[in-house]
Parts: structure tokens; C-alpha cells; sequence
């Protein structure tokens, strides 16, 4: 199973500090993304796709489903068109989004952020490089390796 990652990363704003603060909540999930683990990395992002730059080893669910992410996560209060999709979803290598949506209907008493969900599933074993196993040989399984140890008779 993957690890899941939540972030609510600092807006860039308009001074130095809070720009510094924004990427370094970024250089940590690129960190995630890098890490070689299984990763489903979610959240509020403050930032585009275009804004976040490359986060080497992670693909965003909605590029990866096929719906390009065009839909405006935030604020609610503004149509979804005109909205900036800051809210998203990044998996690592080793799963694949089937589908991604935003929910995009009005919300006048919820959160100022829209809700996005992705189906989500492992990839096959032949295509995921976290569940390839070396080959062994025919006549042995890897049990075999392991319990072909000769103890000594006890005396």
C-alpha cells in the first residue's frame, strides 16, 4: 500500500518569506516524490501545475486520467472556469489514476476550495518497478534458496 501524503502548503504571497516558505513545502513533497516509495501525495498545493515547477517522480492524477486539470479548485466562491486549480493530486511510480474529477457545482455553505476526486489503483506488476522481483531459477523458488541451509545434526 502507499504512504499519503496531505499538504496545505504556504501561499507564495508577496514578500521573500513566504515565497522561501512555499518552496520549501514543495522541495519536501518533491522529496516524497524522489524517495522511491509508493506515494499518494494530495492536497492544497497553492500553486498551478504550471506554478510547482518538476516534481521529479510524481505525476499529477489528472494529467495521467486524461482530464488535464483545467477546472478552478479555488475559491468556490468564483464559477469553476475563472477559478485557479491550486488543489491536487500526485502519485508516484507504482500506481496510476483511472479518473479525476473536480466536483464542480456550487457550494455556498462548504469550504472555500473544491473537492477533487481520482480512481486510484496499483499498476501491474509487469509495469510497476516496485513489485518486479528478480527472476529465479525454474527448478528453485525463493523459498528454496532460503531453506536449502544445512544445519548440523545435533550432538
Amino acid at each position: 500500500m502507499p504512504e499519503i501524503a496531505v499538504i496545505h502548503a504556504q501561499q507564495p504571497g508577496f514578500n521573500r518569506s513566504q515565497a522561501t516558505t512555499w518552496r520549501a513545502h514543495l522541495t519536501w513533497v518533491e522529496s516524497l516524490c524522489s524517495s522511491g516509495r509508493p506515494f499518494l501525495i494530495l492536497g492544497d498545493f497553492n500553486g498551478t501545475v504550471d506554478n510547482l515547477g518538476t516534481l521529479t517522480g510524481c505525476t499529477s492524477a489528472a494529467a495521467q486520467a486524461g482530464s488535464g486539470g483545467a477546472t478552478g479548485t479555488w475559491p468556490t466562491s468564483l464559477p469553476w472556469w475563472a477559478g485557479a486549480s491550486i488543489d491536487h493530486i500526485f502519485v508516484t511510480s507504482g500506481w496510476r489514476a483511472s479518473s479525476f474529477g473536480v466536483i464542480s457545482g456550487p457550494d455556498t455553505a462548504g469550504p472555500d476550495h473544491r473537492p477533487h476526486l481520482s480512481g486510484l489503483a496499483p499498476t501491474p506488476p509487469s509495469l510497476n518497478p516496485l513489485l518486479r522481483l528478480p527472476p529465479t531459477h525454474p527448478s528453485r523458488s525463493p523459498l528454496s534458496a532460503v531453506s536449502s541451509h544445512k544445519q548440523r545434526p545435533h550432538t
